[in-house]
């Protein structure tokens, strides 16, 4: 085997690898913090979120919500499309290690599907943020304006300072699109350089 196409194979299984390691470690965090929370979670109250779950102190968050008449949902349709789908694009991946003639294409195929489930990704989390500060019950103990989260940031609401951040597992899932990249380029210099000595 040569080289080129080795190491091509080695980035397929790495990124492969990198998209299974992401379903262990959060995606993104939420983190919310009040002076009346200080005393029993001195770092704030935490959600973690996974390509299947939602993790973190769930039930105080949503003890808090009823105040104002939010509801941060636990299970999502997200949750169980998206570990199908990435899970998806890491056995495409894994294919690409048995592929020759058609390999360039199903890189450009892996790496297309994963930044796009990417993208859909960012967007249905901003929209359930929005949703979140928006879509509530009509007459709620405590009254506050309509409010959108951010996906990456800080917020002030009330006395809440809330801040949001991605997670290791974003960071994994943007390595694994790096070195699908990167066997892309590696696979098609070897088919150009093997059009050129034919």
């Amino acid at each position: 085997m040569r080289t080129p196409v080795r190491m091509a194979n080695l980035l397929c299984l790495g990124a492969a690898l990198l998209i299974g390691a992401s379903f262990l470690t959060p995606l993104w965090s939420l983190t919310a913090q009040a002076v009346q929370y200080k005393m029993d979670f001195p770092q704030g109250l935490k959600v973690y979120l996974y390509l299947w779950k939602i993790a973190g102190e769930m039930y105080e968050l949503n003890l808090m919500n009823k105040w104002i008449g939010a509801h941060f949902p636990e299970r999502a349709l997200e949750m169980i499309l998206f570990p199908i789908l990435f899970g998806g694009v890491a056995l495409a991946c894994v294919a690409c290690l048995f592929l020759s003639r058609w390999k360039k294409r199903a890189l450009m195929a892996a790496l297309l599907g994963l930044l796009l489930l990417t993208l859909v990704g960012l967007v249905s989390l901003q929209g359930r943020l929005y949703a979140f500060g928006h879509v509530r019950d009509a007459n709620p103990p405590i009254v506050v304006p309509d409010f959108t989260v951010p996906i990456l940031g800080t917020m002030q609401l009330w006395n809440w300072t809330i801040s949001t951040a991605f997670g290791v597992g974003a960071y994994i899932l943007a390595l694994a699109a790096l070195l699908l990249a990167l066997a892309y380029v590696v696979t098609a210099r070897e088919a150009r350089n093997e059009r050129t000595w034919s």
